[in-house]
């Protein structure tokens, strides 16, 4: 391929070379804010959490029968899960 015609011809058309600069300075202005934001991303799911998640983990509670109570069965499920051996401590929340 010869680049010399495609010069010749860009420079005898002014405004087509202003529209390639333009075309390429948009792609990159478009490519360099994803980048910045997959990185920004990545460094907020890589951020600690504070909590010990290698020794966490949920249990979910599901209602089979009709006569399920779940404020009374709570305390029982939660004093089984501490009578486990190795269990430090339980608690109940609404999400993850």
């Amino acid at each position: 391929m010869e680049i010399r015609p495609i010069f010749s011809t860009i420079l005898r058309n002014r405004l087509g070379m202003a529209l390639i600069a333009a075309q390429i300075a948009v792609t990159m202005a478009v490519l360099c804010n994803a980048s910045f934001l997959a990185l920004d991303r990545l460094e907020t799911m890589l951020r600690p959490t504070g909590l010990d998640v290698e020794n966490t983990f949920s249990v979910d509670t599901i209602n089979f029968g009709s006569g399920f109570n779940y404020r009374a069965d709570t305390p029982l499920d939660l004093e089984a899960i501490r009578a486990v051996e190795g269990v430090q401590a339980v608690t109940t929340i609404n999400s993850i």
